[in-house]
C-alpha cells in the first residue's frame, strides 16, 4: 500500500504499529478513500477504536521477561 511507506519511514525513527480497519465490502463503503462516491462507514467507529483500546491494553499487559 503506497500510504504505508510514510509510515515505514517515520517507524525508523521511532516504533509504531500501522494498522487498517475495514470499512465495508459492498456499496459506498468499498469504495477507495478518495472515490468520488465514497461513503465513510460511521458504525465502525466505536468498535473498532474498541478492537484498538483492547489490542493496546494487552500488549502492554505482556510480560514481554518470559
Amino acid at each position: 500500500m503506497l500510504f504505508s511507506k510514510d509510515f515505514a519511514h517515520m517507524s525508523n525513527a521511532a516504533p509504531g504499529c500501522f494498522m487498517l480497519i475495514g470499512n465495508g465490502i459492498s456499496r459506498a463503503n468499498a469504495r477507495p478513500l478518495h472515490a468520488i462516491d465514497y461513503d465513510f462507514n460511521n458504525e465502525i467507529l466505536v468498535p473498532g477504536a474498541s478492537y484498538i483500546a483492547t489490542l493496546i491494553k494487552e500488549t502492554l499487559a505482556f510480560d514481554h521477561t518470559e
